[in-house]
């Protein structure tokens, strides 16, 4: 599971067998890790296991300590079962390596060997005669040497989950405000706010993939040491295809566009029950009822909350304000367009001065005192 190999191929992405539409893994990621009030919650949500392999690792990393972790490769099974649904991978395979390299014995072994280098060799071997075996001593800095790199690649891949996920849901949020999308207007956003990415590492070759009808095509197999870099070249493939993903309006769960006009919901249900029906309304269905579907092309509310946010967005990339005041501003920016929907008065009155450019710094410059 170190690295991820995909192939790409006819505005498909094909990981692990499974075909799908290029694009298609970002909104899969941005639905896995988001909560019902659009909060990241990959830290809350494997908290324990990430802090004990995060202790598991510090203590094969320090010479002085000894691996004491109880429970270890439980917590790396709820961790691979975790991440199974961002990209496809063989999970039973994993589970089990997993298992047996975190085995007690191995970790006994290991703590054995830990010992001999900082303990006088001498009692030890008395103790652990195995220690005078060159064979076990080659075999257990070898399986010492494989825990590193089990715990280092979950380390890693948690970093890079983290920080594709923000990249990709700031991507999507800008694209749920725009108007046009097209090619020549979504690639410039992602190039923009990806203008710090680079490939560290990428094996690439054309291959021949066969088609369901068993027709030969060309495809890109590509191969990914970062989860990250995996996302944002599957991202790309899909804007030149014109995918991409966006937020439906209702439901609030990221979908995969995969055409050009402005479609605001997703082909989801709601929780919200019919009236004369135990079936719940689809996220279309309820758009209209609510005469939401028209509401962002021609309503004065939501052109003043999109040309704050294109305001603050220009401010962040010139340097005038820092990544945390944005987001700070967006925030409170999101929350004056969300009261306007349940409060008339405010919407005619003070929601216009309350978006100045002044108001929202005012309301961000106080924010960041409190916290």
């Amino acid at each position: 599971m170190k690295d991820i190999k995909a192939i790409f191929c006819d505005g498909n992405v094909i990981v692990g067998g499974v075909k799908r539409y290029a694009g298609k893994y970002s909104k899969i990621l941005l639905n896995a890790f988001t909560d019902k009030k659009g909060e990241y919650i990959i830290e809350k949500k494997l908290e324990k296991e990430y802090t004990t392999i995060m202790k598991a690792l510090e203590s094969l990393l320090c010479p002085e300590m000894l691996i004491d972790s109880p429970g270890i490769a439980k917590n790396l099974i709820n961790y691979i079962s975790a991440i199974k649904v961002l990209f496809p991978f063989n999970v039973s395979d994993e589970i089990q390596k997993t298992t047996e390299l975190f085995s007690d014995k191995n970790i006994h072994v290991v703590n054995i060997l830990k010992q001999s280098r900082t303990d006088n060799p001498h009692e030890l071997w008395e103790k652990y005669p195995e220690l005078s075996d060159a064979q076990f001593v080659i075999r257990t800095v070898e399986i010492e040497s494989e825990m590193k790199d089990c715990l280092l690649f979950f380390e890693n891949i948690t970093h890079d989950i983290s920080k594709a996920y923000s990249e990709m849901k700031e991507i999507a949020d800008t694209y749920s405000e725009m108007q046009k999308h097209y090619e020549n207007d979504l690639l410039p956003v992602a190039v923009d706010l990806l203008n710090n990415w680079n490939i560290s590492e990428l094996k690439t070759r054309y291959i021949t993939v066969l088609s369901k009808k068993g027709k030969k095509t060309l495809g890109r197999e590509m191969i990914f040491t970062s989860y990250r870099d995996f996302i944002i070249a599957d991202l790309f493939e899909g804007i030149h295809y014109g995918h991409y993903t966006r937020q439906c309006i209702i439901c609030e769960k990221y979908f995969l566009m995969e055409k050009a006009f402005n479609q605001k919901v997703c082909g989801g249900k709601t929780t919200i029950k019919k009236t004369y029906s135990n079936d719940t309304y689809s996220c279309a269905e309820y758009a209209q009822k609510t005469k939401r579907n028209d509401k962002a092309d021609s309503n004065p509310i939501k052109k003043i909350y999109e040309g704050r946010l294109s305001q603050l967005r220009r401010s962040r990339n010139r340097g005038l304000i820092s990544d945390e005041f944005y987001e700070a501003a967006k925030a409170i920016a999101k929350e004056y367009l969300k009261r306007t929907d349940y409060d008339k008065a405010y919407a005619e009155s003070a929601y216009k001065t309350d978006m100045t450019q002044e108001e929202i710094y005012k309301a961000v410059e106080r924010k960041l005192r409190n916290v």
